[in-house]
């Protein structure tokens, strides 16, 4: 092992549940064995929901300034990193590498700013000119996807790195899951928010079942339209059928019976769990979202279907659930993204993105 650097930072909202945070567990693990000391500053205090490696020191913003002004908090940032002299300072999602650029600049600290959503999906255009104008001022830009890097300028372009996901599915639980018996189960995990768009699946899945009275959709998630999408369920009479189970701690294990799986969102990042549902060879269906196209050959190995189409997901749905033969295929010719996004891979690329 090669010492690179002295000081890392790591700067991010917080340490809850989400694709972000669990990968700002795992690598900073990994840079732990790279650099002398790896702090990762969160900005709001709240719950740490990843173990993270005893190695790392965890701080607050917000605790340490005592203040909830986004102002202030922007000068203390500054005065922070002019004092603890990172060698790298790599922040996380949109709002705070926009407040790490501000803050930060004309300080001499390498900044480097990972996107983890599409960059495409920002709420306002003076938003999108604002964000666009400050990451020609960081060190370097990570992306999920080469469709997030493609949305940039050529001029960002030069900046960005492309690091997807890694593939946390082991080649033994592929073949434990492969060797399961399956159920006439159709499942999706994802929390339960307007974007991830549970209601296009009950809706498909109640047109489906009539043919397929034997298949039962399993829903694993929580959030804000729990209420929504069990009135949804109560007006469908399907409350025998489709099952709200919850948020889930492991994915593979409720994946492992299941005959298909959907992500049905209308914006993605890159989807953590249809990656896992494809390496565990679940036959899947997922809306032509960003990342989609990164882990699915469409027709090959799953169905990629337009974004809010319910007639297509329900020909999909039907297409799956009539043929087994076509589930098996999809199964066997998924093998390929264990590999693709094998773990140490990405790590190596992380590694990378902060080595100068």
């Amino acid at each position: 092992m090669n010492i690179i650097g002295g000081k890392l930072i790591i700067y991010i909202g917080t340490l809850q549940s989400g694709g972000a945070e669990r990968v700002v567990s795992e690598i900073s693990s990994m840079y732990a064995d790279y650099f002398k000391e790896v702090v990762i500053l969160t900005y709001y205090d709240a719950p740490v929901f990843y173990q993270i490696d005893s190695r790392v020191k965890i701080e607050c913003l917000e605790k340490l300034t005592g203040t909830t002004s986004k102002l202030s908090n922007a000068r203390w940032l500054r005065k922070y990193v002019k004092k603890e002299k990172p060698d790298v300072f790599l922040s996380f999602l949109m709002p705070f590498n926009m407040m790490a650029i501000a803050s930060l600049a004309f300080t001499g600290t390498k900044v480097v700013v990972c996107e983890r959503q599409d960059p495409s999906d920002v709420k306002t255009l003076l938003l999108r000119l604002v964000r666009n104008f400050l990451y020609h001022f960081c060190f370097r830009i990570e992306v999920q996807t080469q469709k997030g890097k493609n949305y940039f300028s050529k001029k960002i372009q030069k900046r960005i790195v492309v690091i997807p996901n890694p593939n946390h599915i082991t080649p033994e639980e592929r073949e434990r899951t492969l060797a399961t018996p399956k159920e006439n189960r159709v499942t999706i995990v994802g929390r339960l928010i307007p974007l991830k768009n549970h209601k296009m699946l009950i809706n498909a899945f109640s047109k489906v079942h009539k043919y397929h009275p034997e298949y039962r959709l399993d829903i694993y998630g929580d959030g804000e339209m729990q209420g929504a999408i069990s009135t949804q369920i109560n007006e469908l009479g399907l409350n025998d059928s489709i099952i709200l189970r919850g948020r889930t701690g492991n994915v593979p294990s409720v994946l492992a019976s299941a005959r298909i799986f959907v992500l049905c969102s209308n914006v993605e990042g890159m989807p953590n769990a249809l990656m896992e549902a494809v390496a565990l060879g679940v036959p899947s269906i997922a809306t032509d979202v960003s990342g989609v196209r990164d882990i699915i050959n469409d027709g090959e190995d799953g169905f990629i279907i337009p974004v809010g189409d319910e007639a297509a997901l329900e020909k999909k749905l039907l297409q799956l659930m009539d043929s087994e033969d076509l589930q098996r295929k999809f199964a066997v010719s998924s093998a390929v993204v264990v590999e693709k996004f094998d773990k140490k891979k990405i790590f190596g690329q992380w590694l990378d993105l902060v080595t100068f």
